[in-house]
């Protein structure tokens, strides 16, 4: 296991960012390629853009379904709260892939 030098937490040997503070932990002297970053980097675009999307999908039926149900005093409106609970959670996620990309372009520039 390796550890954060900024926020001191153990990462993945393999990691090229602190899971825990966002920073990139890949030094320039390693020898990595700028084609596995630019891989990471489109990968973690990806990710960013599929959680946000499905967020505001979870978070729209959410609050279309809990109002419809809620209006008609069926306790199974409750269900629109999870929704919006889990579309809150995965644009959380969606926030934590967008700053790996921005950390991980940060050690392509020169």
């Amino acid at each position: 296991m390796a550890y954060c030098q900024y926020c001191g937490r153990k990462t993945d040997e393999d990691a090229l960012f602190c899971h825990w503070c966002g920073e990139g932990l890949v030094e320039e002297d390693t020898g990595w390629q700028e084609a596995q970053i630019r891989e990471a980097v489109d990968e973690a675009n990806r990710r960013a853009n599929g959680h946000t999307i499905l967020a505001i999908v979870l978070v729209t039926t959410g609050l279309a379904a809990g109002g419809i149900l809620c209006v008609s005093s069926d306790p199974i409106g409750l269900f629109g709260i999870v929704l919006v609970c889990l579309g809150v959670a995965l644009a959380a996620a969606a926030r934590r892939h967008e700053r790996k990309a921005s950390n991980l372009r940060k050690l392509l520039r020169p």
